[in-house]
């Protein structure tokens, strides 16, 4: 009996202990920040209800709408590459998850208008 309700004090503890775990995502809602696709990097700014996007002479800007602490929504306001020539869809949409922070990155989900496919990636700090 003492065994068991060691056990369950133990399991309890644990639990108690990873829900007071916060991620604390307000870091991120400002700031540079790099991620790496196809061994390719982003570089992002995100200021206000803006962000931009660089990767490959392409730039992309789309307005953020925050829906929680740790989830926002982008929608995709124009597209252009290198030549400033506007190209691909405008007002396409991801809505974003953060799932995990550190001091420096965030990982988060992305779920695309118009695809089931779920994508996971990190987020990198520019110092």
């Amino acid at each position: 009996m003492l065994k068991t309700l060691f056990v369950f004090f133990i399991l309890g503890a644990g639990l108690l202990l990873g829900a007071c775990q916060k991620n604390d995502c307000s870091k991120f809602k400002e700031g540079k920040f790099y991620d790496v696709f196809n061994s390719d990097t982003i570089y992002i700014s995100r200021y206000g209800n803006t962000q931009i996007e660089e990767y490959k002479g392409y730039l992309k800007e789309m307005d953020v709408e925050w829906t929680s602490p740790c989830s926002y929504i982008l929608t995709t306001t124009s597209e252009s590459n290198r030549d400033s020539l506007k190209v691909g869809r405008t007002f396409e949409q991801y809505r974003i998850t953060i799932l995990n922070t550190t001091e420096s990155s965030y990982t988060y989900k992305t779920k695309s208008n118009g695809t089931d496919m779920d994508d996971i990636s990190t987020l990198y700090l520019l110092r």
